[in-house]
């Protein structure tokens, strides 16, 4: 048990599951806020300078951020939400290609007019800002920063459709961030309310700023819903995803089916209320320690058997975000176990335990009748003349005839009765509650009558008789070793008598 514990739900899955992914969307977060922040600096700037020149360098400088702030956001809503758009390779030059070249473009403005014309110095203000007309390429730069927008909402509005209800909230606060600086952009540019500067980079700097506040202050991205891939479905091992509180993040098929949960909306749900039929997991769990435990089923009666592993999921500051429980199906390996363990203890051809085994369970039925001061039988069966049918018909049918002795024995037994195959055509049992002369005499003759029947046999019919002894616990010996010993004096006497019966054994005999 436990040999499935080095397993590692972060190394092996790295993006494909629910997992913290720092080393991604960290870096596009802080690169969205950090360009919000540059474009309010460059607009200072801007704002600060005396001469037309300056102000139109800084202007152009500006549209560094302008560009480039639409398409982090948009890759960081791609990687929040675990869009497949980010699989493809063409994805990076398409949004920043067309970034780059505009930026280039608007350096010889002075040349092409294509985002500027009739620029002159606006001095009737407070402060002196640049008066101008747009250029005819300036509505196609405005319409890649409305068309990355709107993709953006397309990808948060799919998987607020999508995601399950414990990160709404989540994908609402992003939709939000993008959703403020592009109405006040578009106030800005169609002059809805006249503004003598843009207020869509401090707008965009507010949201980075409420979005770093949930962040460590709420915690919420400490578990992402990253894109759930097909070899996650496709697994055979089962994988369960939960958060501190105990909910469901993401379970896959695997463990559905390993652990029956058949439940279409689990996810959100408390691990608790849906394992009711595993007390054993509620228990574990509970513990809140990281441990591996095995499911009580009967493998040998088809039932499977499932070994369930609890890690905690940790980020890379080891602050704990969760629980990984991983389930692997474990049924051959308990059948193999079980198979190894029953040729070890049991006799190859009749299936009964063996001397060595016998002697363990007799042991322990022996602990047991001390506690309750009851009786023990033990009965030592030997079959008389059995050397005769293998010289006659041969070993296999020998063999054959052995094994029809010892299923008509455990037939022939009482309840609870314990039968070995001690050796050659020797059979033990012991036998609870059974210590009167009449309870012997009846289990000797259900025994005889049993053995006597015919033994179907090609072309004739074999028959066998044999020899019984008994003896008594605690009366005619204190272990299962004087046990055997006073029950096979008693057996012996019956074969120096004609054999075919059975006897008690007596210390007066």
């Amino acid at each position: 048990m436990g040999n499935h514990s080095a397993f590692s739900y972060n190394n092996v899955f790295n993006g494909i599951c629910f997992q913290e992914q720092e080393h991604t969307w960290r870096p596009l977060l802080f690169c969205y806020s950090d360009l919000g922040f540059f474009w309010i600096a460059a607009q200072g700037m801007e704002m600060s300078a005396q001469t037309l020149q300056i102000k139109l360098v800084w202007a152009n400088i500006q549209y560094i951020p302008i560009l480039c702030i639409t398409c982090s956001y948009f890759l960081m809503s791609l990687r929040f939400t675990g869009n497949k758009l980010l699989k493809n390779k063409w994805l990076y030059p398409a949004l920043f290609v067309f970034p780059a070249a505009i930026n280039i473009m608007l350096w010889i403005n002075k040349i092409s007019y294509l985002f500027r014309q009739n620029i002159s110095l606006d001095t009737s203000g407070s402060f002196s800002t640049i008066s101008k007309d747009f250029g005819p390429m300036f509505p196609f730069l405005a319409a890649f920063n409305y068309i990355i927008v709107f993709l953006t909402c397309i990808v948060l509005l799919k998987a607020i459709k999508d995601k399950i209800s414990i990160y709404q909230s989540q994908l609402k606060l992003l939709l939000l961030s993008v959703a403020f600086p592009v109405i006040a952009n578009m106030i800005y540019i169609t002059r809805i309310i006249t503004l003598r500067v843009d207020p869509t980079p401090i707008v965009f700097s507010l949201s980075s700023i409420a979005i770093f506040y949930n962040i460590f202050r709420f915690k919420l991205f400490n578990v992402i819903p990253i894109a759930r891939s097909m070899i996650l479905d496709n697994m055979k091992i089962g994988i369960i995803v939960l958060d501190l509180q105990g909910r469901f993040l993401d379970i896959n098929p695997a463990a559905r089916k390993m652990l029956d949960l058949k439940s279409k909306n689990i996810i959100g749900s408390l691990f608790v209320d849906k394992l009711n039929h595993l007390p054993e997991c509620i228990h574990a769990f509970k513990s809140q320690q990281e441990t591996v435990i095995e499911t009580d089923s009967d493998c040998m009666k088809n039932n499977a058997c499932h070994e369930i592993s609890f890690t905690v999921l940790k980020r890379s500051d080891d602050e704990p975000i969760g629980w990984v429980i991983q389930v692997y199906d474990i049924t051959s390996r308990k059948i193999s176990e079980k198979i190894v363990q029953h040729a070890a203890s049991h006799d190859p051809l009749t299936g009964l335990p063996n001397r060595a085994y016998f002697k363990t369970l007799c042991n322990s039925m022996i602990e047991k009748t001390k506690k309750t001061g009851s009786d023990l039988a033990v009965v030592y069966v030997d079959l008389d003349n059995y050397k005769n049918i293998n010289d006659t018909y041969g070993h296999d049918v020998g063999d054959n005839v052995l094994d029809i002795i010892a299923r008509r024995l455990v037939k022939a037994l009482p309840e609870k009765s314990i039968i070995c195959r001690i050796g050659g055509d020797e059979f033990v049992a012991m036998i609870p509650n059974a210590n009167s002369p009449t309870d012997l005499y009846k289990i000797g003759e259900d025994i005889l009558d049993s053995i006597k029947k015919k033994i179907p046999k090609a072309g004739t019919n074999i028959y066998i008789t044999a020899s019984i002894g008994f003896c008594i616990y605690p009366d005619d010996g204190a272990d299962i070793e004087d046990l055997l010993r006073m029950a096979d004096k008693a057996m012996y006497k019956v074969k120096m008598n004609n054999k075919n019966g059975y006897n008690i054994y007596s210390s007066k005999n």
